[in-house]
């Protein structure tokens, strides 16, 4: 039941994504929902479900894109498992710790969504990207995370309290 909660709220989080946020860009970025939700998820839930979340995420980013199948998936993954490797050791009960997390992750993010696009031969010129895509990509999903943090743990908490209270 919690793994189909969590392909619904990657589908929900995509269609927004892919149809609400279209009209939101600042500096010709939109904001990557689906990372800032693995980041988060894995800031707080730990390596494990943290590099799940940004498989599935990533792979749906993938499959609705339809282009460069498992770079998204392979990205996400990875910083899943990067920020999750955190859990424990930062103060989550707030985002101060979690909006330069994003910042960094997004970065992390980009640099893995960079080297593959080289592997796979699609020539990126370095520092435009970086000047004109990572540097306010990282600013707008940090934003983001500000707003996005409490809230979604919030609904974490609530989700453990109804899973501790129901038996199995």
């Amino acid at each position: 039941m919690v793994r189909l909660l969590w392909v619904v709220v990657v589908g929900a989080v995509l269609l927004l994504e892919a149809t609400g946020l279209n009209f939101l860009r600042v500096a010709n970025v939109k904001p990557d929902l689906l990372l800032i939700l693995t980041v988060c998820h894995a800031y707080l839930r730990g390596p494990r479900q943290g590099a799940a979340l940004g498989l599935l995420s990533g792979l749906a980013q993938d499959l609705y894109t339809g282009y460069y199948l498992g770079l998204n998936a392979v990205a996400k993954g990875a910083v899943g498992l990067a920020v999750g490797a955190l859990e424990g050791k930062l103060y989550r009960e707030g985002p101060h710790l979690a909006v330069p997390v994003a910042a960094l992750a997004t970065l992390f993010h980009e640099l893995i969504f960079f080297l593959g696009l080289r592997y796979l031969g699609v020539a990126v010129p370095f520092g435009f990207a970086f000047v004109h895509i990572v540097v306010p990509a990282c600013v707008y999903n940090a934003a983001l995370t500000t707003l996005g943090y409490n809230p979604y743990h919030r609904l974490l908490q609530q989700l453990d309290r109804r899973r501790s209270v129901v038996p199995r």
